[in-house]
């Protein structure tokens, strides 16, 4: 099936409505993550990602413990940057959650 009809199958679909709007809040909440950090911090951005938002917390996902470490500093004066988006985020915590290596996503394992 075309790319191009899978597109307008989910757009479509009212059976997905649900999903859709909470790709495009988590999709807010990515920018105004990325945004909430000046530029010298880009690094603990491309390393981290937000992860999901449940009962007014949100989950940071972060590459590694050393990267969890200086979020965990760094992020709590930075919930009101969230709520710009109408999240209602109260609180944050950052898990450690390693990416998997681009060759197991693939299905390959080393040999």
């Amino acid at each position: 099936m075309p790319a191009h009809h899978v597109r307008r199958l989910i757009s479509e679909s009212a059976e997905l409505k649900t999903l859709r709007e909470r790709a495009k809040g988590l999709e807010a909440l990515q920018q105004a993550y990325v945004d909430c950090f000046p530029a010298e911090h880009a690094d603990l951005t491309k390393a981290s990602r937000v992860g999901y938002l449940k009962a007014g917390t949100l989950y940071v996902l972060a590459d590694n413990a050393a990267i969890a470490a200086k979020l965990r500093h760094l992020l709590p004066p930075r919930v009101p940057f969230f709520n710009k988006v109408d999240a209602k985020v109260t609180g944050i915590k950052v898990l450690s959650q390693a990416k998997m290596p681009s060759d197991y996503r693939r299905g390959r394992s080393e040999e």
